[in-house]
């Protein structure tokens, strides 16, 4: 694994593929770079392919509104541009401080309803991939929770993504129950000529529980006009 070291901090990165142009793979709170494993396998053949482990997440639209220059194509999955109703930033900020005494470990069950629809859990054939983030999350460090605090409390940034002008993607999970699928409507009336795609059997997890749907939405997404 490799590393690179971004304002005084070590992150791991992965790069693979080569091509004409880069594909880079941001995840989603609690989870690490090795959610697109599937995407990396399907793309590398054609793109270089990066993706990496950060501290926190919503950061790939503001960079999209920020630098248009660096990006092309954006695709959006399970996010919303809007704040964390104050219920969740409650109920969160409470367990977030739990998880600074005792760690994450007794409150696996909770991450795990969360970042994986009702199919998945039901799913024989997935079972499989959630015992294995099952594991991932119920070992996750105690300052995990510095994580959490910061995209509970994060800001409202729908005016800022209306400034992004790239072809823009938004994918959701029919069985997101963290994202659901009418916030993805909201932020695509916020992009212009946003398209929203969403993943049958997948909830706020749609890399893993509905791999090759994604892969197909991304690929389609990347076709030249």
């Amino acid at each position: 694994m490799a590393r690179v070291k971004v304002n005084g901090v070590s992150l791991n990165y992965q790069e693979s593929g080569s091509g004409p142009e880069t594909i880079v793979f941001s995840h989603g709170l609690l989870m690490d770079h090795t959610m697109f494993g599937p995407q990396r396998a399907a793309f590398e053949r054609q793109y270089r392919v990066i993706s990496y482990d950060h501290r926190a997440g919503f950061v790939r639209m503001r960079l999209a509104a920020r630098y248009p220059e660096l990006v092309r194509t954006l695709t959006l999955m399970n996010t919303t541009a809007e704040k964390e109703k104050l219920s969740n930033r409650i109920r969160y900020g409470f367990l977030a401080q739990l998880v600074k005494l005792i760690g994450p470990a007794p409150f696996t069950p909770i991450a795990v309803k969360e970042l994986f629809g009702r199919t998945t859990r039901h799913s024989e054939s997935r079972r499989p991939m959630l015992e294995v983030w099952t594991a991932k999350l119920r070992a996750r460090p105690k300052n995990i929770a510095h994580s959490l605090l910061a995209v509970m409390n994060r800001l409202d940034v729908t005016g800022e993504v209306s400034s992004i002008r790239c072809p823009t993607l938004i994918i959701t999970g029919e069985d997101d129950t963290a994202q659901p699928p009418e916030n993805s409507q909201s932020l695509a009336a916020a992009i212009r000529g946003a398209k929203v795609i969403c993943i049958a059997g997948a909830g706020h997890s749609s890399s893993l529980e509905n791999p090759d749907a994604v892969i197909a939405a991304i690929r389609e997404h990347m076709q030249p006009a």
